[in-house]
Parts: C-alpha cells; structure tokens; sequence
C-alpha cells in the first residue's frame, strides 16, 4: 500500500540525466489528486476536485469551466447565442495589458453572433498565482 492508501498506484521511476534534470518527483499523492478523471470539451476534473464538490469546500476554476461546458451542451440549440467564457480565459482577460492581445480575443468570441455573455470572475489580482482569490463572481451582461 502507498501513503495514499491506493494499493493499484501508478509510481513512475525517477528520470535521470539530462531531461530528469531539476525536475520535482512527485510523491504518490501528489500524482493521484493530478490525476485526470473527467474531460469532456475544453474541461477537465483532476482528481483533487471531487473533494470541492462536498459541502463546506469552495470551488476552484476548473469546477466552475466544466459545469458551464456542461450547460451549453445540455441546452444545445438554445445555448448557441450564448457565450459562457471559461473561468481561466475570464481571468485572463480581466489581467491583460495588453490592448491588441485583448482585441483579438473578442474578435474570436464573435460577440456580435451572441446575445448574452457568461463570464465568471475571481478576486485574485496576482497574475502569477494561479488559482487563487477567495470569492467568485458570475457576470451575466446581455451584448448589445
């Protein structure tokens, strides 16, 4: 049994030379809440999400992008002049300088084509941590 308590783990060898070189091992543990175990569309569910979905936890971006992925197909026809942005391409948006990088952004979302705009909205400022904040926001606007 590994110190997860999973008897069937996975535990690749550790690399050497020049490739291996200066990168992290990780523990059993560590590879199993990595672990994909949900991806459909654009989204994925890593293992260390499910705890999230129990009462009390808060959710991060990656729980937030696959229920909206999950709307959108489950409304089918209906959701096609809708656009849901997924939490990490909101983030992005909301942080970057960058006035031309932004501008081709919202060229691609064929804005003009939609009727409303489902954009969830984090707290973090600090570009460089990722997941981080502490409360979400979900930005409904109809695009005029």
């Amino acid at each position: 049994r590994t110190r997860c308590g999973r008897e069937s783990h996975f535990r690749s060898p550790a690399r050497v030379g020049a490739r291996g070189a200066g990168r992290r091992r990780l523990g059993c543990c560590a590879m199993a809440a990595s672990e994909v175990i949900l991806s459909w569309k654009g989204a994925q569910i890593l293992r260390s999400d499910l705890a999230l979905l129990q009462p009390g936890n808060w959710l991060n971006d990656r729980c937030i992008t696959f229920y909206l992925e999950y709307l959108v197909a489950k409304h089918g026809a209906a959701a096609d002049r809708v656009i849901c942005l997924s939490a990490e391409t909101s983030f992005w948006m909301l942080n970057e300088d960058d006035l031309d990088d932004l501008a081709d952004a919202a060229e691609g979302l064929e804005l003009k084509d939609k009727d409303l705009l489902v954009c969830p909205l984090n707290d973090e400022t600090n570009v460089e941590r990722a997941n981080g904040g502490s409360h979400w926001s979900l930005l409904v606007a109809r695009v005029v």
